[in-house]
């Protein structure tokens, strides 16, 4: 149902996280995924084009990008053809978007060192991959 509604292949480790786990009211850190919505809903919903959830700032949403959680002031996106994890700001042009993680699994490990203070963001941004350390230096603060 959300690879049809969304017109995207979804990468299989992120389908088998949310398949697995109750979305609905997830939060990872300061990373909100659901709302006391039906998470897939809310998926299919802040990726079609409508006049309030529209993130992309081309005219349409890229094929290859969904947005998969929110976090004042970033949008979290995932890659669907490669996986990796990125977070724009309203400000963000798309040209300008550097990944933050090569990929779910490792930006969510990323949140929670991050979140439980395990890490540095520098240890952070190397062991996830990521292109930008802004979005890390900026959760722990």
């Amino acid at each position: 149902m959300l690879e049809n509604s969304i017109n995207a292949k979804i990468p299989s480790e992120f389908l088998l996280f949310i398949q697995e786990y109750n979305m609905n009211n997830f939060t990872l850190g300061p990373i909100s995924f659901g709302t006391n919505e039906d998470y897939v809903e809310q998926l299919i919903e802040i990726n079609t084009d409508n006049d309030f959830s529209r993130w992309w700032t081309e005219k349409s949403r890229p094929t290859n990008t969904i947005a998969i959680a929110t976090s004042d002031p970033y949008t979290i996106l995932l890659n669907t053809e490669n996986g990796k994890i990125f977070a724009i700001t309203s400000e963000s042009k798309m040209s300008d978007y550097k990944a933050i993680a090569c990929n779910f699994e490792m930006f969510a490990r990323g949140v929670g060192t991050i979140f439980l203070k395990q890490g540095t963001p520098s240890e952070v941004i190397s062991a996830v991959h990521a292109e930008s350390g802004e979005f890390w230096q900026e959760l722990l603060s």
